[in-house]
């Protein structure tokens, strides 16, 4: 099949999902659908569901949820505000939320089963505060829950949500109950960090998903948490936490397991990535520009770190412009698991980022061989020059920017990036990640 499409989010208003079509014979992007969503619900960071059948969004200051009926159907099903936050000093006379922060798109029966809302804070969610929803992780195995974080202000917790599961009916998209995989309501669980944390990027271990690591950029940390059972749910489930939240998502809920600082004050972890034998943590380190290892230790499954870094940037330049010029971005491994990508930022536009590529050696679990290569990207990224290598062979790596709003697609062949396809969309704040669909 030589087209696949790809669909990629905004920065700013006004929301719109885009969908492309990439021909890997003919070598050509075309943009096949501007799929209008709500006006302030941009997506910065998107992920599909395990079964590539809904559309999660990291939205301004909502989460949100689409159900996916073809690369140019996309519907959204409901949005939900920011509620991580525990209050405390609940108001008993308040059953209610604002109208805008009510979730949009819940039916009845979805509404009647929201956690009790005089125990939740909506301070994350206020227009008046600079907190943003910021990433989303589907689960690729079961149960298929998905976890979620603010930045910024007021995001010393994760959300998780369970998608509500397949429906009797014939018809999915029925209006008497909710769309099978929507973000439901019923089942949510707040977790904390620390109340300065701000996580930008998390990965689970591959091979179980037992254990989920998460990148502290704001406090310089690591974490790491492991899905409970039902004993450990019911027992340590925080007070603000229905009885019903708790008993219908043990398994995806999370206890902490620990956290370890980062080598260097500077590092600020942005992003972290796995190999699939679950042996190696590859760090991205957001100030300090590098990519640092980690070996998993068996029995605790804490990350350790090698003492082995890898640069985002060229060697050389000076501190002064180090440390303040440049943001790296994001890491992903290809399809294969036998290579590592990384990218980062400049904060000129006078400036380039950069795509390094890394070699794993598979016989020992997943350790970085070499650096095979650190080549400038035709902009600075502005706010992304994230990359997505395509997730059914190692041959595409896409990858989008913001500063001009181009989406390009490269093909990795004997160990070399070569540009094949580009498209530019000048809509503002186009050029979040890009996720393949096909």
């Amino acid at each position: 099949m030589p087209v696949h499409h790809l669909m990629v989010g905004t920065w700013t208003p006004p929301g719109a999902i885009f969908t492309f079509a990439f021909d890997d014979e003919n070598l050509t992007l075309e943009l096949v659908k501007r799929t209008e969503i709500p006006h302030d619900e941009p997506i910065s960071w998107m992920a599909f569901d395990h079964a590539k059948k809904n559309l999660y969004g990291a939205a301004m200051k909502k989460w949100s949820s689409y159900a996916v009926e073809s690369p140019t159907s996309i519907v959204h099903r409901v949005s939900h505000p920011m509620l991580h936050e525990h209050n405390p000093n609940p108001n008993p006379s308040s059953h209610s939320l604002p109208h805008w922060l009510q979730p949009s798109g819940c039916n009845a029966e979805e509404e009647s089963k929201l956690i009790p809302l005089v125990n939740l804070s909506a301070e994350a969610s206020r227009a008046d505060t600079n907190t943003r929803a910021i990433f989303v992780l589907a689960a690729r195995l079961p149960p298929y829950a998905v976890y979620c974080n603010p930045f910024y202000t007021h995001a010393g917790h994760g959300t998780i949500f369970t998608p509500s599961p397949p429906s009797d009916s014939a018809s999915s998209s029925s209006s008497s109950g909710p769309h099978p995989g929507c973000l439901s309501t019923a089942t949510i669980q707040h977790y904390p960090y620390q109340p300065d944390s701000g996580i930008h990027g998390m990965v689970f271990d591959p091979p179980t998903e037992t254990y989920l690591y998460s990148a502290d950029l704001k406090t310089n940390k690591i974490w790491v948490h492991r899905r409970r059972n039902v004993a450990a749910a019911a027992a340590s489930s925080p007070p603000h936490e229905s009885a019903a939240a708790t008993a219908a998502t043990p398994a995806a809920s999370l206890q902490l397991v620990g956290s370890i600082s980062c080598p260097n004050q500077h590092d600020h972890p942005r992003w972290v990535a796995m190999h699939p034998s679950g042996k190696y943590l590859y760090a991205l380190m957001e100030k300090g520009n590098r990519i640092c290892e980690y070996v998993i230790d068996p029995e605790t499954h804490m990350p350790v770190y090698t003492h082995r870094a890898y640069p985002l940037i060229p060697p050389g330049i000076p501190d002064k412009h180090r440390w303040t010029m440049y943001r790296a971005d994001v890491c992903a491994l290809s399809h294969s698991g036998k290579y590592l990508f990384a990218s980062s930022r400049a904060n000129s536009f006078d400036l380039t980022g950069y795509i390094a590529a890394f070699k794993l050696d598979d016989a020992r679990g997943g350790a970085i061989e070499r650096q095979i290569c650190l080549n400038p990207t035709p902009t600075s990224g502005g706010h992304s020059n994230a990359l997505t290598p395509s997730d059914w062979c190692d041959d595409w790596l896409a990858i989008v920017d913001d500063q001009e709003g181009w989406l390009e697609v490269y093909r990795w062949h004997d160990e070399f990036l070569a540009r094949v396809a580009r498209i530019r969309v000048p809509e503002p704040g186009f050029g979040m990640n890009a996720i393949w669909y096909d």
